[in-house]
């Protein structure tokens, strides 16, 4: 399934998110878009939520469900076959989904071969906007590298 799957650094920086964020549960677009930060010191753009999500679901990575995401059995497996500090992880990540960067990794990509219209801008925007806790997005209009 993933083989065909052309996944990139964010996409392995969402998975890792989703992760840590869910735990053995499941978690918020708040809380994985906080732990994106976290990782990267940079909050993730529309279009790497919706083209990451859409590709982590259809290699059987991840769930979302309600508007939560979690880990299937396998993205638990990819998971765990990690080790290290939180940057070690993520370059592992990127090894084991042969993840790649280029035109299609840029952070206002917008990917027509893995839509996800589930996730608007606006739900987006919202659960950025819970994440700062401000009332408002900061940084660029993709809402890269916000801050409070």
């Amino acid at each position: 399934m993933s083989d065909a799957i052309p996944f990139t650094t964010s996409d392995a920086w969402l998975l890792l998110s989703i992760a840590i964020a869910a735990g053995d549960r499941d978690a918020p677009l708040s809380s994985v878009i906080a732990v994106g930060d976290g990782i990267n010191h940079a909050i993730f753009t529309p279009q790497e939520l919706r083209r990451g999500t859409a590709k982590l679901l259809a290699g059987e990575f991840i769930r979302y469900e309600g508007g939560r995401y979690s880990l299937t059995d396998a993205g638990q497996g990819l998971y765990d076959r990690t080790v290290g500090p939180v940057l070690s992880r993520w370059r592992q990540l990127n090894e084991f989904l042969g993840a790649g960067r280029g035109p299609t990794d840029d952070p206002g990509f917008e990917d027509e071969r893995f839509p996800f219209p589930a996730l608007s801008d606006g739900e987006i925007q919202s659960a950025v906007r819970e994440y700062l806790g401000t009332g408002h997005v900061t940084g660029t209009p993709e809402g890269r590298g916000g801050g409070a």
